[in-house]
């Protein structure tokens, strides 16, 4: 099989594996859309994918900021004096 075929045929499996999980909706499948969901390197479109397929996205938390310190980005840069 050429590469080129070899390439076309993986992605016909992939088109039917998202189809099948798609239509038919189970926990199987729900597991084959997240394996491909995050395949996804790109954060926007790996968004709207798992909008389309209505599967959520894991979650990360995130980083708190200790406690009593604001996020003043201005804060230690050296003001422009024009003496």
């Amino acid at each position: 099989m050429s590469p080129a075929a070899h390439g076309i045929e993986r992605h016909a499996r992939t088109l039917r594996a998202w189809h099948l999980a798609i239509v038919q909706p189970n926990e199987r499948a729900a597991a084959i859309l997240r394996q491909y969901l995050a395949r996804i390197d790109h954060d926007r479109l790996r968004g709207v994918v798992a909008a389309a397929v209505d599967i959520g996205q894991p979650t990360v938390s995130p980083a708190a900021s200790p406690v009593g310190q604001r996020n003043d980005l201005a804060k230690g840069l050296s003001t422009r004096g024009n003496d």
